[in-house]
């Protein structure tokens, strides 16, 4: 596994903590988990999506593979959209900001916790120097 898929999975395995620690606290406080399993469901989606179209890209002789993942995230996301406009998919708004927050949160925890002050310190030590 090189280093880009292990720092990927780092923020996959991040997201999805988030996510259940934030459902458990809804859950708890009696809200609803519609919106946020919807709004993370959906970042964490597109991430994966993005992933694999990436991997696919690079390999040899795949490029079919990536037109049809890209061609069923963009069918997915118009579904959901006329879903959401014609009334037939209803979520807590708060819970699905919630869950979009958490890949966000999840993101830069991840990167964060990769730059230690060392790290940071070799980075700009040469400046002025």
């Amino acid at each position: 596994m090189t280093a880009n898929e292990t720092l990927l999975r780092r923020v996959a395995v991040t997201h999805a903590l988030l996510l259940v620690v934030f459902a458990s606290s809804l859950g708890f406080l009696g809200r609803p988990l519609d919106g946020l399993l919807l709004g993370g469901a959906l970042s964490g989606f597109s991430f994966l999506t993005f992933w694999a179209l990436a991997r696919t890209l690079l390999g040899p002789g795949r490029k079919g593979l990536a037109y049809a993942l890209g061609a069923m995230k963009i069918l997915l996301y118009f579904g959901l959209t006329a879903a959401v406009l014609s009334g037939r998919l209803a979520a807590d708004p708060l819970g699905f900001s919630v869950g979009v927050t958490c890949f966000v949160v999840a993101v830069i925890s991840v990167a964060l916790a990769g730059s230690s002050p060392r790290a940071l310190g070799d980075s700009y030590g040469s400046i002025g120097s």
